[in-house]
């Protein structure tokens, strides 16, 4: 039976994703199941679409991973994202720290500067003589 619930959504238009499944007893009389290579496969999918009227999907050459090996290259993409991560959070907290230093550097010299400025108006002051 046809399927027609999956599918995606292309240039806000839904494409909907035909296929179909279907169930076979592959057991023979002698108790035995048919084995099939991957060709006698490719070859009921072919017959399965032109009898439904189906467009066949096309054949990949990819190398399909075991559950684990797909696990695996998951996880090592999201160790590199982390990592990505990491590093720009440490390089935002460098900047951050130098932009720190610098502050701290202003406000020293802006105290040795009041420092200075209370030391002459006290001084100023101590020598002052009103005019009369």
């Amino acid at each position: 039976m046809g399927k027609v619930c999956e599918g995606y959504m292309n240039a806000k238009q839904w494409t909907p994703n035909l296929h179909a499944h279907v169930v076979f007893d592959w057991t023979q009389p002698n108790g035995k199941s048919v084995r099939l290579s991957r060709d006698d496969m490719a070859e009921l999918q072919t017959i399965a679409s032109e009898t439904l009227g189906m467009e066949r999907g096309v054949s990949s050459d990819r190398k399909h991973l075991s559950a684990m090996q797909y696990k695996t290259e998951c996880a090592k993409e999201q160790l590199q994202e982390l990592s990505n991560d990491i590093s720009s959070a440490l390089d935002k907290h460098k900047d951050e720290r130098t932009a720190s230093g610098t502050i701290k550097r202003y406000i020293q010299c802006i105290r040795q500067t009041q420092g200075r400025t209370k030391t002459s108006f006290f001084s100023f002051r101590k020598n002052y003589v009103p005019l009369k």
